[in-house]
């Protein structure tokens, strides 16, 4: 399945509701930005977009940035300690990685959470699936 460009979707849906093109062009651009900046500002590892579906943050691909942005820190850590004077550029960068290293282990904090949260109410599932099982067999034998 190919997926359609949003100026596909703003001409076609223009044509069905008989408005300017340039109108549902800018209506469909503003709500898939606000959709990527809720994804890209990492305070959810979730996101339903009506229609679409939900977008997921995956665990895997979130540990190895995170292990990426650790590295880089050290490696400019390192490079700093060893200069005298450390250029404003070089000291913001590493300041805005050491930020998003702090939303990214907050969302994985999330994202685990999220997991046992899951495990558990799958255990208390199969528990009841157990002691219903064990019932059923009870009244079983008592007939």
């Amino acid at each position: 399945m190919n997926p359609l460009k949003r100026k596909d979707v703003s001409k076609k849906l223009a044509d069905k509701l008989k408005l300017p093109v340039e109108l549902i062009d800018d209506v469909v651009s503003f709500y898939y930005k606000h959709v990527q900046n809720e994804l890209s500002n990492l305070t959810h590892f979730n996101i339903n977009v009506p229609y679409l579906g939900t977008f997921y943050i995956k665990k895997k691909n979130l540990i190895k940035k995170l292990d990426k942005y650790k590295g880089a820190i050290m490696r400019l850590e390192a490079h700093i300690q060893n200069e005298k004077f450390v250029s404003m550029r070089k000291y913001a960068s590493v300041v805005d990685m050491k930020n998003q290293v702090v939303k990214y282990e907050n969302l994985l904090q999330l994202i685990e959470q999220e997991e046992e949260k899951k495990k558990g109410k799958k255990q208390e599932k199969l528990d009841y699936e157990t002691e219903s099982n064990k019932n059923l067999e009870r009244e079983g034998k008592d007939s």
